[in-house]
């Protein structure tokens, strides 16, 4: 094939085949008219490749242009074009570099080829593998939600079965046979039998009352509904409103309740649920609490919070017991230190009240050494 064919063979392919310099700007020297087409060229106009490359690509595009010019091997680069008209193409560029005699680059071959449908399909693709990934993790995030939430669901019925089975059925029995046993023997039971019997009876009632209500409050909690009604509450009225609930308790062991309100001081959240979780952590103190030990009710600022301590000098508890102290599923309910029953609700209860009234609970606690509870809660503005 003589150079006529060759030209005009080269001419009339539908593809971009060009001739340039070998400086950076790639000032083009000769080219088909296809490209001048393709590029929306004016018939003398002279243009430079690289002020086509787009800005994101321009990093990669000199990287290969350098290595081909280093290698003075050919290579193939895509990447994005801004044309002269304002439309944005990507395009496949074979570079070849042309040789002198002596071996060193005198000009660069090209052949340009448009690419920009196959790229857009490259990007749906890849959006479309992206989108697809995410519904997949975000499926996976919501059956581990799923699953997470029946198995606390599971663990909620397994705790129920065993208060109504244990807690509400031993009590309910002890009762049961206390009244059989005045009724059947009423002629030789002597009255200070029958009153020590009454009193047992009576211990066991508030016992069973009390953990009515946690079960009651504790369900109604379940509620995905549930909110907190929050006003502004005093905490040394809180405090001796508790103490004075929960007295009795605390003189049948003999214990002292310290209260140390800071005065004036006050929280923001609501009575009922605050009340009832220092209440119950009161009763928890008292109940790991030797007799004629102590038991410190504090309050203090601390930032943007109000911090609550409930302080006793009670038997405490190991890091296990610790550390599973509000898990639904564990089973650390221990006797106290009179044997007095428990179930672990009231503590589960208590950091749930907490925690709808944005607030944190925390134990510090070792064995022989008491425990320390601490509860921060939102202090009013």
């Amino acid at each position: 094939m003589n150079e006529n064919s060759l030209n005009e063979l080269l001419e009339n392919l539908s593809i971009s085949v060009y001739e340039c310099s070998i400086t950076t700007e790639r000032k083009v020297l000769s080219s088909n008219t296809y490209m001048k087409d393709f590029l929306s060229l004016e018939s003398e106009q002279d243009i430079n490749i690289f002020d086509l490359v787009d800005d994101d690509s321009k990093e990669e595009y000199l990287q290969e242009f350098e290595l081909m010019k280093k290698t003075k091997k050919s290579r193939n680069l895509a990447y994005a074009i801004n044309l002269l008209n304002g439309k944005k193409k990507w395009v496949q560029d074979n570079m070849t570099p042309i040789l002198d005699i002596n071996g060193e680059i005198k000009s660069i071959y090209g052949v340009m080829t448009d690419i920009t449908v196959q790229k857009k399909a490259e990007t749906i693709m890849f959006d479309y593998n992206e989108a697809l990934k995410q519904g997949i993790h975000e499926k996976t995030f919501e059956l581990t939600k799923v699953n997470t939430e029946l198995e606390n669901i599971n663990k909620m019925k397994d705790k129920f079965f065993s208060i109504i089975a244990h807690d509400l059925r031993g009590p309910f029995s002890g009762i049961t046979k206390y009244i059989e046993l005045i009724i059947d023997d009423k002629e030789s039971v002597s009255k200070e039998e029958i009153c020590e019997a009454l009193q047992s009876i009576h211990t066991a009632s508030k016992g069973l009352y009390q953990l009515m209500e946690n079960l009651l409050s504790w369900a109604q909690l379940q509620n995905k509904n549930s909110q907190a009604q929050k006003s502004r509450i005093k905490v040394e009225k809180i405090f001796k409103e508790v103490k004075e609930a929960i007295g009795l308790n605390a003189q049948v062991k003999n214990i002292e309740i310290a209260l140390e309100p800071t005065k004036e001081l006050t929280l923001h959240g609501d009575y009922f649920m605050i009340k009832t979780a220092i209440y119950n952590l009161l009763t928890n103190a008292i109940k790991f609490t030797p007799e004629k030990g102590i038991i410190k009710l504090k309050s203090s600022l601390q930032n943007e919070n109000v911090k609550i301590e409930v302080i006793d000098s009670g038997i405490g508890m190991s890091n296990e017991i610790k550390d599973n102290l509000f898990n639904i599923g564990s089973k650390n309910s221990r006797k106290g230190t009179n044997g007095e029953p428990g179930t672990g609700l009231g503590l589960l209860l208590t950091k749930e009240f907490i925690e709808l009234n944005h607030g944190k609970i925390d134990v510090h606690s070792s064995p022989n050494l008491g425990t320390t509870f601490e509860i921060l809660l939102p202090k009013c503005s």
